[in-house]
């Protein structure tokens, strides 16, 4: 190798060491590592073929498409509606029969006054 050559190759290697310095210090080190999860952490968990025999989206497409769902979310609707309006009747029906219950008791009180008096 001539000395023009060793001189190229030093200059080069100099110029991918360079390089590399800029690189290493934005590399991870096992201190930085330590707060996540490793592969023995990780082994307690299911793997892809530990879910094989499990239902796929597209195994379970055919039973809940998004017209479904949102059908079903609009007839939660009317019904909550309905429940709305029955609340609103109940709540006037409970409002008249208190008033009915306040008249019968003073038609009771009125009848055990009178009833008091005759004997």
């Amino acid at each position: 190798m001539t000395p023009t050559a060793m001189e190229d190759a030093i200059n080069k290697l100099d110029h991918r060491l360079g390089a590399v310095e800029q690189i290493l210090p934005t590399l991870a080190t096992k201190t930085d590592l330590e707060p996540f999860a490793t592969k023995v952490d990780l082994e307690r968990f299911a793997t892809k073929a530990d879910l094989e025999g499990f239902a796929t989206k597209t195994d379970l497409a055919p039973f809940a498409t998004r017209v479904e769902v949102e059908d079903v979310r609009d007839d939660i609707r009317k019904v909550a509606e309905a429940v709305a309006g029955l609340s609103t009747i109940a709540a006037a029906n409970q409002q008249t029969l208190e008033k009915v219950v306040e008249r019968l008791e003073v038609r009771e009180a009125m009848l055990v006054t009178l009833t008091r008096k005759r004997r």
